[in-house]
């Protein structure tokens, strides 16, 4: 079974995240979240962009200020998808 994290990034300031089973799933998941947690901080626009990756064989992953690394990865990892929400 796939498992895909959604990931908004919103400005310099945080993140917000879903999982789902699919790709828009997880992206509409993350855009609500992220309407929920920034949208009275923050103007947000009405469609967001979604990076989504595939974490379905990921044990280990974390997100800095230079993306999405997944463990033994020295680069970071590009994005299976992007998505606007």
């Amino acid at each position: 079974m796939k498992k895909y994290l959604a990931l908004i990034y919103v400005g310099n300031v945080g993140t917000s995240w879903a999982y789902g089973q699919a790709i828009k799933s997880a992206a509409k998941k993350a855009a609500a979240i992220c309407r929920k947690d920034w949208g009275s901080a923050y103007t947000l626009p009405s469609q967001l962009k979604v990076c989504v990756y595939d974490v379905s064989d990921e044990l280990d992953w974390h997100v800095d200020y230079e993306g999405m690394h997944f463990a033994g990865v020295d680069n970071v990892v590009k994005p299976t998808e992007i998505v606007v929400v």
